[in-house]
């Protein structure tokens, strides 16, 4: 293990910024004070594409 090897990239499930198992983390926060309740998993959906979704941007204006 790093550091006494070299590092390496393992790929798995996300947008290809943020990772899956980063992206469940925030499942943390629902019982916290920030109340991150609203986790959405699109498939395929890139990290700042996303911002241009209008899926994505309808979901934002209903919590709105």
């Amino acid at each position: 293990m790093f550091p006494d090897t070299s590092p390496y990239v393992k790929y798995g499930q996300g947008d290809g910024t943020v990772n899956g198992v980063s992206l469940m983390g925030c499942d943390q926060w629902k019982n916290s004070k920030y109340k991150f309740d609203h986790t959405i998993i699109d498939e395929g959906g890139e990290h700042l594409a996303i911002l241009a979704n209008l899926k994505f941007i309808q979901y934002v204006m209903d919590i709105l």
